[in-house]
């Protein structure tokens, strides 16, 4: 089998039944397999049943019936998978299958690639063809670009050898508990190239948590304030603390990562407060409150420069060429801001 497509999967049976349905009229028989890998009890347990059933030798199912961290459900996906390589789809999702053949001539001839990023209809539409070797190359290419699971590819040989599970000692670091996928690309970099793909694999759909998360809320199992923040109109993970908070578990990601590298060290200290920026306007544009208070643009130059003084760079051009860049950032924030209250 040259290529697995993962289905993780929390309580959306219906949607699950739908992908099952479109991936079994490939043509394809050895080359491919379907892997679902279930958990949560809440909704749609009925066609999660049915779908157990299934007596397609293309289809494996795994069910478990408790409640596990979203990174465990797709860490299963990966290690039951049979696969060369892995193609991690969100349920919500659709394959293009007209593309895959192309897929599949990657992964046959070029045997360092170890993560690829494919382009997706909404979130990755822009990507070009950009190839990173092993090393600060795959680093710079991958690092903080991975907010999107589905569409994400990992060589299975590569992905268990380097035994991710023991990134969970890092569980209370919120960038983890947000994209623990981003820890596993870098890491996956380290031992072997990585490509964005610009052909179109993966179909997103329409967002199904907001339909999910009402059913919840009918079966009493989740209330509005553990969703929205009130304040803000946003998910607790987008608001200006949660990005803060985010931030704070990015440059202990580089710690760990980069073993105080000062050398290498900045490409990501630039990325990180790039991203701040960035997610910070995002959560700007749609939250309630339109303007930022001025406390959190100050709070932004005050972290970001104190993470620069953090890592000790002893180059004075990076530390200068860093505090420059948090002031152009700054200076944007207060530009955007200006504006809105016109």
């Amino acid at each position: 089998i040259l290529l697995t497509i993962g289905i993780p999967t929390h309580d959306r049976g219906n949607l699950v039944q739908e992908r099952i349905e479109q991936l079994l009229t490939m043509e394809y028989d050895a080359e491919i397999e379907i892997v679902v890998s279930k958990n949560g009890t809440s909704l749609y347990q009925e066609e999660y049943e049915k779908i157990s059933k299934i007596t397609d030798k293309r289809l494996a199912y795994y069910g478990y019936n408790r409640e596990l961290k979203p990174q465990l459900n797709w860490y299963n996906v990966v290690e039951k998978a049979h696969g060369k390589f892995v193609l991690l789809i969100s349920d919500e999702d659709e394959v293009n299958i007209n593309a895959i053949d192309h897929y599949l001539y990657i992964f046959k001839n070029n045997k360092n690639i170890n993560v690829i990023r494919s382009k997706t209809s909404k979130q990755y539409f822009t990507i070009e063809r950009e190839y990173a070797k092993a090393g600060i190359e795959a680093f710079k290419q991958m690092f903080l670009s991975q907010n999107y699971l589905s569409g994400l590819i990992f060589k299975k040989k590569d992905f268990m050898k380097l035994h991710l599970l023991k990134l969970e000692k890092y569980k209370d670091n919120a960038f983890y508990q947000n994209y623990p996928h981003e820890w596993w690309c870098a890491e996956m970099g380290k031992i072997g190239d990585c490509l964005n793909e610009p052909v179109l694999l993966v179909i997103e759909k329409e967002s199904a948590l907001e339909k999910e998360n009402e059913k919840l809320k009918k079966l009493g199992k989740i209330k509005d304030e553990q969703i929205i923040d009130q304040t803000f109109g946003l998910p607790f993970y987008a608001t200006y603390e949660s990005r803060f908070e985010q931030f704070y578990g990015q440059l202990e990601f580089l710690q760990y990562f980069m073993k105080n590298n000062k050398e290498e060290i900045w490409i990501g200290l630039y990325k990180c407060i790039g991203k701040l920026c960035f997610l910070l306007e995002l959560a700007r544009k749609k939250g309630k409150t339109k303007t930022y208070c001025t406390d959190t643009i100050q709070r932004f130059v005050e972290e970001s420069k104190k993470a620069i003084q953090q890592f000790d760079f002893k180059d004075r051009i990076i530390i200068d060429g860093l505090n420059e860049y948090v002031d152009i950032c700054e200076e944007k924030m207060i530009d955007l801001n200006n504006y809105e209250k016109k």
